[in-house]
């Protein structure tokens, strides 16, 4: 017998079996529902004017959900600025976010919590930038600063803290600074000042240590899987932090994962699986048979889940990340992909 997915049942039941509880034990998954929507808050009828959809889905954001603070207050005052800029641009681009992910399930749009992190961060310039010429993975590596750390902070340079710091520096290094592209300062500030730190002047480093902050954002597994939302953020999530690690008898650790940011295939593909089902897709483990592989002599995991009643592979727990095909495109050797393939899978969800 088969399950829906055309699979070998006795595969299934295997991988059901090997099940490892996180922290608290094994309890069935329930999906997220979307927060309640927040009204009171500063600038919402201002935005219900012109986009009331955007205007609710602003009072579901946990920033707004549990009370608003300066910085907080500080953000939707900039947020409403960009917005009177443009706002039939600021429209298109949140018609985008809204796809992200299943709006009756999750609980708020990330997308719109993630430019909101960019106002609250005082990065208005490069919010502009985003919106001019929007897409989500652009949106997500200059706002979720996976790339940007030092000594476990995160490095939150705005705008103008940029032009200060190449004001500080040397003429002659000036224009390397100027040419590198606004999505990669962040990382390319970090990286020269863990490796060559006379490069910038005292000045200078006295700005990036104040732009030095202890991330909170990603602490908290329910909080961080809540926001995994859709298979796009999972994926980027899992290509950007995760990294492929063989664990001896961790089995379906998801949780070892989150903390330590490794895990072999079983474990990843958990991790992947746990927050789709979170967020109301359907998600399995599907399970690479030796034939499919070829060579190895063992059986490779990978999430099989279905969008619009189309199934697709995500495949990270490797030591080369394939990311999310579609089904009839996935091949663990990866003859029958490309690149394209791949960026197919994510168009396909918008």
């Amino acid at each position: 017998m088969r399950d829906k997915f055309g699979r070998p049942l006795f595969l299934f039941a295997a991988t059901a079996l090997a099940l490892t509880p996180f922290v608290t034990g094994c309890a069935p998954l329930v999906s997220t529902k979307p927060n309640p929507v927040v009204r009171h808050y500063l600038g919402h009828e201002k935005f219900a004017q012109s986009n009331r959809l955007m205007a609710n889905e602003l009072g579901k954001l946990p920033e707004i959900q549990d009370g608003i603070s300066h910085s907080e207050a500080a953000a939707l005052e900039r947020l409403a600025e960009v917005y009177r800029k443009d706002p039939e641009r600021f429209d298109k681009v949140f018609e985008k976010m809204y796809k992200v992910g299943l709006p009756e399930v999750r609980k708020y749009c990330t997308p719109l919590q993630t430019l909101f992190w960019m106002a609250q961060d005082g990065n208005v310039e490069e919010l502009d930038s985003i919106l001019q010429t929007y897409t989500l993975s652009r949106l997500l590596t200059r706002a979720w600063y996976f790339k940007d750390r030092l000594r476990r902070k995160v490095l939150r340079l705005s705008e103008k803290d940029y032009q200060q710091i190449i004001e500080a520096t040397k003429k002659e290094d000036r224009n390397t600074l100027r040419r590198v592209q606004p999505e990669q300062r962040n990382e390319f500030i970090v990286y020269m000042y863990k490796s060559v730190p006379e490069f910038f002047s005292r000045e200078a480093r006295q700005i990036i240590d104040k732009a030095l902050v202890i991330d909170t954002r990603w602490e908290d597994f329910d909080v961080v899987t809540a926001r995994l939302n859709s298979p796009e953020l999972v994926d980027y999530y899992e290509r950007a932090r995760i990294r492929y690690h063989y664990e001896t008898g961790m089995l379906e650790n998801y949780g070892y994962v989150f903390r330590y940011n490794v895990g072999h295939c079983m474990m990843i593909t958990a991790f992947t699986r746990y927050c789709l089902q979170k967020a109301g897709y359907k998600a399995v483990s599907y399970i690479v048979t030796d034939s499919e592989i070829s060579a190895g002599g063992y059986n490779h995991r990978a999430c099989l889940f279905e969008v619009n009643g189309r199934k697709y592979i995500m495949d990270n727990g490797r030591n080369h990340q394939l990311g999310i095909v579609r089904f009839e495109d996935y091949n663990y050797n990866g003859r029958r992909w490309s690149t394209e393939s791949y960026l197919k899978a994510w168009k396909d969800f918008q």
